[in-house]
């Protein structure tokens, strides 16, 4: 990946293609899990998270509530980089699922 770097600037998203790539193919050539390429695992379940693009609060807050009652426990709020709008519509969100309601 350094020499790719080296060759082709910017492209980012195509060399996080390859890079996973590549880290498949190592892991299979070992037989091996990807995870133990990286030093290990760090969990072995983890929750599934919906992403929730910006919108007015009020459009934010009923998605996640339909959300949560689909069975989801976790949700990632987008923001739209107006730092005012993005911690009112966080804030209605949380307080409409509560504390207990995973945010990351």
């Amino acid at each position: 990946m350094s020499q790719l770097d080296m060759l082709i600037k910017g492209h980012l998203f195509a060399k996080c293609a390859i890079d996973r790539a590549l880290l498949d193919l190592a892991g299979k050539a070992l037989d091996v899990p990807v995870c133990n390429l990286l030093g290990g695992a760090y969990h072995l379940s983890y929750t599934v998270s919906r992403s929730l693009p910006f919108a007015s609060a009020r459009e934010v807050t009923e998605r996640a509530l339909q959300l949560q009652a689909l069975g989801y426990n976790r949700l990632t709020l987008n923001g739209s980089g107006v730092l005012r709008d993005d911690y009112a519509c966080f804030k209605a969100v949380r307080h409409a699922l509560g504390d207990h309601f995973e945010l990351p």
